[in-house]
C-alpha cells in the first residue's frame, strides 16, 4: 500500500513538473509573438520573426492541450 502511494505521488510530481515547463514555454511563446508583432507594426510589414513566433505558439499550445487531455484521462 505504501509503495503504491509513493508511486502515485511520484507520478503526480512528474505531472506537475511537466505542466510547469509547458506553462513557462507558453509564456515564452506569447512573449515572442508579442515582440514579433510589435516589430511588424513598427516596420509596417510582417517578417520572418512573426512567422516563427506563430509557429512556436501553435506548437506549445498543442503540447499543452495534449498534456491536459492526457492528464484528464488518468484516474
Amino acid at each position: 500500500f505504501i509503495k503504491k502511494k509513493e508511486e502515485q505521488e511520484k507520478q503526480k510530481e512528474e505531472a506537475r513538473r511537466k505542466e510547469n515547463i509547458l506553462i513557462l514555454k507558453s509564456i515564452d511563446a506569447i512573449g515572442k509573438l508579442t515582440y514579433a508583432n510589435a516589430i511588424a507594426i513598427k516596420d509596417g510589414r510582417t517578417n520572418g520573426e512573426l512567422k516563427d513566433a506563430i509557429k512556436d505558439y501553435h506548437q506549445v499550445r498543442e503540447d499543452l492541450y495534449n498534456f491536459i487531455i492526457e492528464e484528464s484521462t488518468k484516474s
